[in-house]
């Protein structure tokens, strides 16, 4: 499989779970013991894939090909992408703060109006950045480069 075609393959898998995160926030009920360790999950897959496997592969292996190639890294399509990134990671680590309340009561209507916030912000950041690349094409002599990387680096 073609490394852009995996990274899509992944966006399509993490927009799932955005789908589920989307459902289970608009389900919130008040006062559920289950809530934190739930959340807790949806943050676990969001961390561990969605930013350290995907995003890894996006930032370590794609940009970094496309600035060895004469890309600029402070501006343009890179430092956009790489401040969505940024921004996705700081919705989640407010998602995850409330995952980590676990010893206390419960969540207020105002932390679940909170965690209800983060999490659609966090799914249309995610979506508006994937219908972006989708609709994009990498230039063709990255690909090549890409490639070989991609085919020579560690797994994530």
């Amino acid at each position: 499989m073609d490394p852009i075609e995996a990274l899509m393959n992944e966006h399509r898998l993490i927009e799932s779970v955005l789908d589920a995160l989307e459902v289970y926030v608009d389900r919130l009920p008040p006062n559920s013991s289950s809530d934190f360790a739930d959340l807790g999950r949806f943050t676990q897959f969001i961390r561990a894939f969605a930013d350290a496997c995907h995003h890894g592969k996006e930032e370590d292996i794609l940009f970094a090909t496309m600035v060895e190639k004469g890309m600029p890294r402070q501006s343009g399509p890179i430092a956009v992408m790489l401040h969505e990134h940024e921004e996705g990671r700081q919705l989640v680590r407010t998602l995850t703060d409330f995952a980590a309340r676990s010893s206390e009561p419960g969540w207020s209507d105002a932390d679940r109006q909170r965690i209800r916030q983060a999490a659609r912000s966090y799914a249309e950041l995610l979506r508006q950045t994937s219908r972006k690349r989708t609709g994009s094409s990498i230039p063709w002599p990255y690909q090549g480069s890409i490639l070989r990387r991609w085919r020579t680096s560690p797994p994530l």
